[in-house]
């Protein structure tokens, strides 16, 4: 029976070198190492069992020539038959020899196999902890693109959406306002007494007030409404369809009103008032720009006549 080739682990193992940096596993190195540490215990499993078939045959031979041998004693035939049998014996001792050499080949083989599969299970080991490594990295790093992206939307004192964040949201209002056939309120607030509050009582003082003003118009504001602090001591209020000018002047009264109520800063009670300008959707303009510079106008006009609030 022709022998199969015993293959040689130690050419399967990966070069050092061409290993990854440590705590990189390369899952081409890993993919390989597998497939050649499974096929080298294949075909020592294989070559295993030819070596299994060749002892069972030899030893079948070697049974022949013992029952021959006792044959030719019975018949008389004992020089002649015994010289062919002990001939006969050695050479199939011979090949039980050969094919124990075999098998202890096979063993080595399927031992080193078994070593190099343990190998590859510890880079496996390794590769799925780098995984893990890096999935959490990258869940780190889109978090704090996240929160580096809100801190460039977002005002940091009110919590508000910024200009750049409201400009967009106004875009969008506009373009479905047009779609649908809908008005728009835009009301610039401005904050008086505000600057003799920073001056008096400090910036802390100052932010603490913008804090308060933010959320008694958070208060007034629906879902669909957008605001914004516009800068300093001015902010934006945006109304989706706000249903007409009656609608608009309620909703302009109760907001003045709640945002002159007193504000507790320590042992200090801080009062401001608002100054308000509205411009509308399409009557005043289509374009947001117009609009907020219009609303801008009529706040001034409001805060000149002390009226509270004035339509551009």
């Amino acid at each position: 029976m022709p022998s199969t080739p015993v293959p040689d682990p130690k050419s399967s193992v990966p070069d050092p070198k061409d290993l990854p940096a440590p705590g990189i596993p390369n899952t081409h190195i890993i993919l390989d190492a597998t497939v050649d540490g499974s096929v080298i215990v294949e075909q020592a499993l294989v070559r295993s069992r030819d070596v299994k078939d060749q002892v069972e045959a030899g030893a079948a031979n070697l049974g022949v020539a013992t029952a021959t041998v006792k044959k030719d004693i019975v018949e008389g035939a004992i020089s002649v038959t015994t010289h062919d049998a002990l001939v006969s014996s050695e050479a199939v001792q011979e090949k039980l020899q050969e094919s124990a050499k075999e098998l202890h080949q096979v063993n080595e083989s399927l031992a080193e196999g078994i070593v190099e599969l343990k190998q590859t299970r510890d880079l496996l080991d390794l590769y799925k902890q780098a995984l893990a490594d890096s999935d959490a990295a990258l869940g780190a790093s889109r978090a704090s693109e996240i929160r580096v992206q809100q801190r460039a939307l977002i005002d940091a004192v009110t919590g508000l959406p910024n200009r750049a964040l409201f400009d967009d949201r106004f875009s969008q209002a506009i373009a479905m306002a047009e779609r649908n056939q809908w008005t728009l309120a835009i009301m610039f607030f401005d904050l008086d007494q505000f600057k003799t509050i920073n001056d008096t009582h400090g910036h802390a003082a100052g932010d603490q007030v913008l804090r308060q003003v933010a959320k008694r118009l958070q208060s007034h504001c629906r879902d669909t409404d957008t605001l914004c602090r516009h800068g300093g001591d001015e902010f934006l209020y945006l109304l989706m369809n706000p249903q007409g000018r009656d609608n608009i002047t309620r909703i302009a009264t109760a907001v003045i009103a709640d945002i002159a109520e007193p504000i507790e800063y320590g042992s200090v009670t801080l009062r401001v008032n608002a100054s308000v300008g509205i411009s509308l959707y399409p009557e005043h303009s289509v374009d947001a720009v117009m609009l907020i510079g219009h609303a801008d106008t009529a706040m001034y006009r409001a805060k000149r006549e002390a009226s509270g609030f004035s339509f551009f």
